[in-house]
C-alpha cells in the first residue's frame, strides 16, 4: 500500500495499492447496521473525488439497511448455477450435433488374429 486515510471513525478507508500502474483510491466501507464491508475501487486519483464516491457508497448503504434491504453479498451459489446451465446447454449442442457423435465414439480396438 503506498498511502491510506480514514474517515467517519473508521467506517470508510480510502487506500492506494502499490501494485496498481495508475494510483487509484480504493475504499473499504463498513455496512451500517450489519457485519462486513464492501471494497470498491473509486475509479479516480484524486482523493477529494475518492473520499466523495466512498461517502455516497457509505450512505447508500446506510438507507438501504434503514429501508431494510439486504446489504451486497458475494453469492457462489448464482454463479455457479449459471456455469452449470451453460456448461449443459454446451454439452447438449454438441451432443446432438454428429459430427461430434462420430468423433467421441469410441474405437474398437483391431483383432489380432
Amino acid at each position: 500500500m503506498t498511502e491510506s486515510k480514514t474517515f467517519r471513525d473508521g467506517l470508510i478507508y480510502l487506500y492506494q495499492r502499490a501494485d496498481f500502474k495508475k494510483p487509484t483510491w480504493l475504499c473499504r466501507v463498513k455496512v451500517p447496521n450489519g457485519s462486513g464491508y464492501v471494497n470498491r475501487s473509486t475509479g479516480t486519483g484524486d482523493e477529494h473525488k475518492a473520499f466523495k464516491f466512498a461517502d455516497d457508497l457509505y450512505n447508500q448503504l446506510l438507507v438501504k439497511s434503514l429501508t431494510g434491504e439486504a446489504p451486497p453479498a458475494k453469492r457462489i451459489g448464482p454463479a455457479i448455477q449459471a456455469y452449470i446451465d451453460r456448461l449443459v446447454a454446451v454439452l447438449m449442442i454438441s451432443l446432438r450435433s454428429t459430427s461430434w457423435w462420430r468423433n467421441a465414439a469410441p474405437k474398437t480396438a483391431p483383432s489380432g488374429r
